[in-house]
């Protein structure tokens, strides 16, 4: 019986039961409106249960009862903080964060809200040194130490210095390194650096970890994917089956396998693990549809078909699967089945701006001008933002033969994306198709200074800017300053 009681589904259970006990007694009492007691504690948990369930008129009620009791709880006080800023009362809400920072308390939960309101509120140095605070407290607050990484991380993330909140990340990893969803942060993260395009540190990074935690399943599929990219494909192999060893149901690890079979050929292995995969999955449309994607990869765009199809039967509303069924038939120039698919995507997703630019690819590859630019039209009324949205429509006109219009759309476009540095090298591609040459180096030079990294989209959309007077000057001047 003793280890029942130390059970922890057992007590979370009991949380909850106790949990929702006391709301149906603070329910109640909202209904009657008499006074039943409750301590600061029971206050604050209705407020956050009823706050983040949108009831926002009871958390009121709660918070107003339980400050009139207990004025000088700083639980209660944090919470009125929190609903200052969901007021939209910022000025309100930080000058009261402000006086409980004054107040000499140690206790980690109080230190890690404020650090979060800080956060929320833009304060960001504030939120740093309360989590520094927290760091530098005694061992005994060890649990809490990951928290406080974590919420580095983010704000670090937050202010663009990836390498640093990847730093943090490991630090919270150190202290819990069973922690699968940090696992996949910092491989994100690592994406994010400035190194992002050096898989090899990564690799690093994973082997590092999997000599100390060798049993973790989540990581050799993820040190699997990694050598995938870096097409270490037996190094690859040897991982996904370590993760499988481990997982058997390892989902992630059996489609990069099957896909690493079917590209070097070993088809009846790469069935096997699809046979595999069909049992263990809870999805079995998702795995028709990573199967198809597996086939078009080898350009089986028949089968490919089929598994599109396969997956569609099995669930009617999965987008993934009619997107992949319109590329594949693109892919085969099959064109108004390509539109026929994307467009049932669209009706499934009007929100899915990939779709649309798809839609309006197909288009314009079918010849069906008017539609293409009307469907351009509503992608820019839509997707402003998005960063390919201007792109695309001044390259549908500059197709068209209308680099004037090109010009003006993507100039237009700028407004709303004043920071994207490719579209100041788009036009400075556009200007020298136009052969104003002067104008071109102007923008070419102001989007190298601007972003160097990016100077191969100028001549990955058109490789004949490598044969301009002016562009081959400009690249020996990048040359002799380096």
């Amino acid at each position: 019986m003793e280890d029942d009681f130390f059970d922890d589904n057992l007590n979370e259970d009991y949380d909850n039961r106790e949990k929702k006990q006391l709301i149906e007694r603070f329910d109640k009492m909202i209904e009657t409106n008499k006074q039943v007691y409750f301590d600061s504690d029971d206050y604050a948990i209705a407020f956050d249960h009823y706050f983040y369930t949108g009831k926002t008129n009871k958390a009121k009620t709660v918070l107003q009862l339980g400050l009139k009791l207990f004025p000088n709880s700083l639980h209660l006080q944090l919470k009125k903080v929190s609903y200052l800023i969901y007021s939209q009362k910022t000025g309100e809400a930080l000058n009261l964060l402000l006086e409980t920072d004054k107040v000499l308390f140690s206790d980690p939960d109080i230190q890690l809200e404020q650090a979060h309101l800080y956060v929320r509120l833009k304060r960001l140095d504030n939120a740093i040194k309360k989590y520094q605070e927290l760091l530098n407290s005694n061992d005994e607050y060890m649990d809490y130490k990951e928290d406080a990484y974590m919420g580095l991380a983010e704000i670090y993330e937050r202010m663009g210095n990836k390498r640093k909140a990847l730093n943090y990340l490991k630090k919270a990893l150190d202290l819990n390194n069973n922690n699968e969803l940090l696992l996949l942060n910092i491989l994100n993260l690592y994406y994010d650096t400035e190194s992002g395009s050096d898989n090899y540190e990564i690799i690093d990074f994973f082997v590092d970890y999997l000599n100390k935690n060798p049993f973790s399943s989540m990581a050799w599929c993820y040190l699997g994917i990694e050598y995938t990219q870096n097409n270490l494909l037996e190094k690859a192999i040897e991982a996904f089956n370590y993760s499988l060893a481990l997982d058997e149901k390892a989902e992630e690890s059996l489609v990069y396998l099957m896909s690493i079979y079917f590209n070097t050929n070993e088809y009846d292995k790469a069935n096997e693990i699809f046979e595999s995969l069909i049992k263990v999955t809870d999805f079995k449309e998702i795995a028709w549809q990573q199967l198809a994607e597996s086939l078009f990869g080898i350009k089986n765009y028949e089968s490919a078909l089929m598994a599109y199809q396969k997956s569609i039967d099995i669930n009617p509303d999965f987008i993934p699967s009619y997107t992949g069924m319109a590329m594949t038939y693109a892919a085969i120039k099959q064109y108004n089945k390509a539109i026929e698919n994307i467009k049932k995507a669209i009706e499934l997703d009007v929100e899915d701006a990939d779709a649309w630019f798809l839609l309006a690819d197909y288009l314009m590859e079918s010849n069906k001008q008017e539609e293409a630019e009307t469907t351009y039209q509503h992608i820019a009324e839509r997707f402003p933002k998005e960063h390919y949205t201007w792109l695309d429509y001044s390259n549908f006109h500059l197709s068209n033969d209308d680099v004037n219009q090109a010009i003006n759309v993507l100039v237009y476009g700028i407004e709303f994306q004043q920071d994207n540095i490719s579209y100041i090298y788009r036009l400075a591609n556009y200007h020298f198709i136009k052969e104003d040459n002067l104008i071109a180096l102007s923008f070419l030079q102001m989007a190298y200074l601007s972003n160097s990294y990016l100077l191969h989209e100028f001549f990955d959309y058109d490789d004949s800017m490598y044969n301009i007077p002016e562009v081959i000057d400009f690249l020996e001047k990048i040359k002799s300053d380096a």
